[in-house]
This record gives C-alpha cells, sequence and structure tokens, in this order.
C-alpha cells in the first residue's frame, strides 16, 4: 500500500499541470534522487548539480566555458582586426593548437592546482586561502610541469635567434605547449586565492547601509566611465578596439557592483566583515598573495628557462661549415668573425614600429604582428614592407637581421626572430653557432621578467578575493533561488574587479618602452582571460555547466530552478536553506529505485562522502522552510 501511495504521490502532485507535465516531473525527479541516493545525502543543492554531470566533462567544461565567454568578450578586437589578419590555413592549425592547450592546461590546473575544498588543504578559515602544504604542492607541481613544457617548446620550435612573446612559432606544437603553460596560470592564481575545484557559494562583504551606499556610488562611477570610454571609441574618435573592451569591462563590472550594492540579498554571509576591514583584508591578501605567487612564479619560469636554455644550447652546439656557399638562392659568407647571410629574393612582410626608437620587428609572409595599436602607446603601428635585399650578420651567435625596404641602398635593422623560416635550416644552424652563454643571454630575462609579473598579477587576484569574498551562511539563506543570484552577482562582481586590476597592474607592462621581449603582448592576454577564468571557476559557473549539460541530454529542464521551486510549491520538495530536500524520506528512496531508506536517514545528519562536492559544516542544522 504505501509503495502505491509514493508511486501516486508525484503525479498527483502535478495533475494540473498538462497532460505531459506527471510524466515529465517524476522523470526528472528521479534523476534527482537517483544522484542524491548515490552521494549518500538527502540535500539537493543547485551549487552541487555538478555530481550528475560526467567527471571529464566536469573537468574540461570550466575552461571551454572561460573560453567561450573570452571569445564572445573579444569579438570587437578580432573584428576590428579581420581586414589585416586574413588567416592562413597555418594560421587556424596554430590557433586550434592554442585553444586545445589552453583548455588541456586548464583542466590540468583544475585538477592540480585548485584546493579540494577539504579541511587538510584550507587554512584556519574559509577565504583564508589553502594551507602551506598545499602551496609547496602547487610550487612543485607548477616547477615541474613548466621545466618539461618549455624544454618542449624549445626542442619544437627554434629558440636560437631569441624569445619574444607573441612571435611566430615553428608549427602547431609550441602553439600547444604555450597554450598550456598560459591558461594553468589563472587556475594557479585563483588556487592561490583559496578558490576550490568545489566551490560552494560565496557573498559579498556589504553589512551595513555605508558599505552599501559606497559599492553603489563606486559601481555608478566605474559603470559611467567603462560606458563613457566605450561610446568615444566607438563614435570614432578612439577608435582602438582595446579601448571598447576595456571600457565594456569597466561597465560590466560596476554594474555588477552597483547591483550588488542595491540589494540586501548578498549580505547573508556567515562572517561577513565591517565596512573598515575590507581595505584591510585586500591588503592583506595582496601581500600574501604577491609572496607566494612571486616564489611560484619565479621558481617555475628559472625552471622553465633554464629548461628551454638548455635543450636549444645543445641545438647550437654543431653545425655543418656554410662559408662561401650557397643555398636555396642564400649566399653564405664568413669575414672577420662575422657570419652573414645575403639574398637578393623579394622579401615581403608585416613591421611593427614599437616606437621610442626601439628596433622593429619584422613578419614574413602573411604573418601580421600582433597589437598593431594600442591605447597608451601613440606610436606604435604596423606597416607593410618589401625588402629587395635581405642581410642575416651573426657575431658568435647572436643574430640581427638587415632589411632594405625602400628604394635606396638603406637597410633597417630588425629582429630576426620571426624572419627565421625564409633560411634553410642549414642557414639556420651555422648562423646561431655559439656559446651556451649567448643562448642564456636572448632567451632567459623575459621569461625571469614574466615569473615577476605572475607574482604581481597573483597578488591582485588574491587579494580582490580575500576583499570581496565572504562565504554563504547556507542554513539561513532564505531561498535557493536568492542563493544563487548572490552568488551570481558576487561572482561577476570579483571577475570584472579582477580584470580591471589586473588592467591596472599590466598598464606599465603595456607602456615599456620600445616592448622589449614582447611583453606588450604578454600584458595585453593577462587581464580578460583571468575575469573570464574566475566566472567559470565560480559555483554559478560550474552550475552553467551542470544545467546545460542536464538540460541538452534531456534529464533535466533548462529553466531548473523554475522547476524544483514548482516542486516545492506542489509539496514534492521543501526548503532547506540554500537548498531543497525531498519531502518524504521514502519518497526519494522509491524515485532512486532503492528500498534503503535507512542510508538516506543516515545521510541526513552526516557530511557527504569524501568524493562529492563539500558541504556546510553546518548542513545537519539546516533551516528547514516548509
Amino acid at each position: 500500500m504505501e509503495g502505491h501511495l509514493l508511486e501516486a504521490f508525484v503525479p498527483a502532485a502535478f495533475a494540473d499541470a498538462g497532460p505531459t507535465a506527471a510524466a515529465d516531473a517524476t522523470r526528472r525527479l528521479t534523476v534527482l534522487a537517483r544522484g542524491l541516493h548515490r552521494r549518500g545525502t538527502g540535500r539537493l543543492a543547485w551549487w552541487e548539480l555538478e555530481s550528475l554531470v560526467p567527471r571529464t566533462l566536469a573537468l574540461y567544461a570550466p575552461g571551454l566555458l572561460a573560453l567561450a565567454v573570452l571569445s564572445l568578450l573579444l569579438l570587437p578586437v578580432t573584428l576590428a582586426r579581420a581586414a589585416d589578419d586574413l588567416a592562413g590555413l597555418e594560421d587556424v592549425l596554430s590557433l586550434v593548437a592554442l585553444l586545445i592547450g589552453q583548455t588541456l592546461g586548464f583542466a590540468f590546473g583544475v585538477r592540480y592546482l585548485l584546493p579540494s575544498g577539504r579541511r587538510g588543504q584550507r587554512g584556519r578559515r574559509g577565504t583564508d586561502g589553502p594551507d602551506r602544504g598545499f602551496l609547496r604542492r602547487q610550487a612543485f607541481v607548477t616547477t615541474g610541469v613548466s621545466a618539461l613544457m618549455w624544454a618542449g617548446f624549445a626542442y619544437f620550435d627554434d629558440l636560437r635567434f631569441g624569445f619574444r612573446f607573441g612571435g611566430v612559432t615553428d608549427g602547431w606544437l609550441p602553439d600547444l605547449l604555450g597554450g598550456f603553460l598560459f591558461s594553468q596560470l589563472f587556475t594557479l592564481f585563483l588556487g592561490i586565492a583559496g578558490l576550490s575545484r568545489r566551490p560552494t557559494p560565496l557573498g559579498l562583504p556589504w553589512s551595513g547601509h555605508m558599505s552599501r551606499v559606497a559599492a553603489r556610488l563606486g559601481g555608478a562611477a566605474l559603470a559611467a566611465a567603462g560606458t563613457v570610454t566605450a561610446g568615444i571609441a566607438l563614435l570614432g574618435r578612439e577608435g582602438n578596439p582595446w579601448t571598447v573592451l576595456l571600457g565594456t569591462t569597466c561597465a560590466a563590472a560596476g554594474t555588477a557592483l552597483m547591483v550588488s550594492g542595491t540589494s540586501r540579498g548578498g549580505q547573508d554571509g556567515a562572517h561577513t566583515p565591517r565596512a573598515g576591514r575590507i581595505a584591510r583584508r585586500f591588503v592583506t591578501g595582496t601581500v600574501r598573495g604577491t609572496a607566494a605567487a612571486m616564489l611560484i612564479g619565479v621558481a617555475s619560469c628559472t625552471a622553465g628557462g633554464f629548461a628551454a636554455v638548455g635543450v636549444t644550447a645543445l641545438k647550437s652546439r654543431t653545425a655543418a661549415d656554410l662559408a662561401d656557399r650557397e643555398i636555396g638562392g642564400w649566399y653564405f659568407s664568413e669575414r672577420a668573425g662575422v657570419r652573414s647571410a645575403v639574398t637578393e629574393r623579394t622579401l615581403r612582410g608585416g613591421l611593427l614600429l614599437p616606437g621610442d626608437g626601439a628596433r622593429p620587428v619584422a613578419f614574413a609572409g602573411t604573418a601580421r604582428p600582433p597589437n598593431c595599436t594600442m591605447p597608451l602607446l601613440p606610436r606604435r603601428r604596423c606597416v607593410h614592407f618589401v625588402s629587395r635585399r635581405t642581410v642575416f650578420e651573426s657575431r658568435g651567435g647572436d643574430v640581427v637581421a638587415l632589411i632594405t625596404p625602400g628604394a635606396g641602398p638603406d637597410t633597417t635593422a630588425v629582429h630576426p626572430s620571426n624572419l627565421r623560416s625564409v633560411l634553410p635550416d642549414e642557414g639556420r644552424d651555422w648562423l646561431t653557432r655559439g656559446p651556451a652563454a649567448g643562448v642564456l643571454a636572448r632567451d632567459l630575462p623575459p621569461v625571469l621578467v614574466a615569473g615577476l609579473l605572475i607574482g604581481v598579477v597573483g597578488g591582485c587576484v588574491c587579494g580582490v578575493y580575500r576583499a570581496l569574498s565572504v562565504p554563504s551562511d547556507l542554513t539561513r539563506a532564505a531561498s535557493p533561488g536568492l542563493s544563487l543570484r548572490t552568488d551570481r552577482t558576487a561572482s561577476l562582481t570579483r571577475g570584472g574587479m579582477v580584470a580591471l586590476l589586473v588592467a591596472c597592474v599590466c598598464v606599465p607592462v603595456v607602456a615599456t618602452p620600445g616592448d622589449w621581449g614582447g611583453l606588450v603582448h604578454l600584458g595585453t592576454q593577462l587581464w580578460l582571460p583571468l575575469g573570464t577564468a574566475a566566472l567559470a571557476l565560480s559555483a554559478w559557473g560550474r552550475f552553467l555547466v551542470a544545467r546545460a549539460w542536464l538540460a541538452v541530454t534531456g534529464r533535466l529542464p533548462w529553466r531548473l530552478m523554475a522547476f524544483l521551486d514548482e516542486a516545492h510549491q506542489r509539496g514534492v520538495l521543501r526548503q532547506s536553506g540554500a537548498g531543497f530536500e525531498f519531502r518524504h524520506l521514502r519518497l526519494q528512496a522509491q524515485l532512486a529505485a532503492t528500498g534503503r531508506t535507512a542510508d538516506v536517514v543516515s545521510a541526513r545528519g552526516t557530511p557527504d562522502a569524501p568524493d562529492a562536492p563539500d558541504m556546510d559544516e553546518d548542513s545537519d542544522l539546516h533551516h528547514r522552510t516548509p
């Protein structure tokens, strides 16, 4: 009799909702009940729905989501450069390899560089970040992987002419390895900040009237400044796509900050700090984060740089003597210790003029220089060139390229690294033959400077998370929907503020005179991906992935929270703080097709299984709303 009554409970509750509503509701609730039974819990929480997603998808989906949001935000820049940067097949393959590498690096970072959220990998308080043991593990893993990836990068690429960020690579494998190295940095920063790979909802620290007023005023100022900046650029007075992008990001972050200060829904934190402590939390988080990120960044970049130098030095040890020989239209000679390669063939390409008297950077063929125009660099520009006579000169392995772009005999000295593809392989070996000290001087400094930049950027990320994150009180939340909206607002606010603050930190890097080591390119590539990574790894971002997968596979509806609210209104579910529970324990067991109701009963008063997302420590004291 009880079994029949339980089988008829859900159809009776949804009987007046439509001809197929009862069957659909039973099927959907069965999916949820089975997921709860497998995890040994009775609490249905929106931030734990990722447990219903295949593990492989859960590992790779945050990276794909971050790349998707980043591609959408970079659309103005892409469209603005489309006329000048028509890509060939090789460029498309390199781009695909770069995206695959970034996805793999993001997944690796989520698995090994983010704390699990358990007490053994966290500080004494939930927002203090991971403990020292886990930071040591991060340092060892990052250093080892960086050394391995840089060694592979140097093996498949040719760094004998020198290394510059944003340069042309030899094939798609270096792009894949570079994308892996680049994206694991984002998870490293967020891991140092304490973001767990099983995130729980977080609130914002606006605990009083004055702090909410300050958040509203600050958000309104940011939104207005961003709107004006983007508007001026779109009207054509500035015309730089990076200005539009920065203004749009500023306006979005300001709007989220203003919304977070308008509603009291976000002030349900269990340990909400006073307004006067927010600045101190930011300073403390920045100092601690900078110290940890600087240590890990410098160590990993030093190990990676020396690994790359070692591989490159081995490739520069021996070469056939090409003096007074001609190969493929190039004439090789050596006079007074200076080796040279000369061709009279016409060479076409693009020329990046950094300004301030710095040496131009040449790109051969259809390759185009990155970031030809920058808001802070009015003299930076790109031009096409046609060289009637091209010369490579080498002194002890240090190569300089000379092009003749005009009709006269005047030559222009350019960086040779992006022109090496026009040389025969034997010519590369012969010109770059020299001592290992020369390879060290050409390749290591930009990598070491990148390690310092990693420390500063990591400190900014930690400061923002330390100041703008408080754990939500999941037991006293008014409703699951409000908890979701609060975390969404908080995630958008933190992501936008991270992007803006990192952009401000990268301003001195972008404005470096002469674009030394290609640091301008590095500075433009850090700030926006960090914001999208912060969104993708938040509890709300994980929920978006889970909801999309469950809806596409037909297991749950797209409007999942609306369905759960309806089930609550119809008496099938009841609210338990920020989550739901089945109103009757035997109903959950019946839907899960199991009779072991005792397991479900005991799970209500015990923590979740170790492989399940972390629960609130007071999960056994849920406030139940009938």
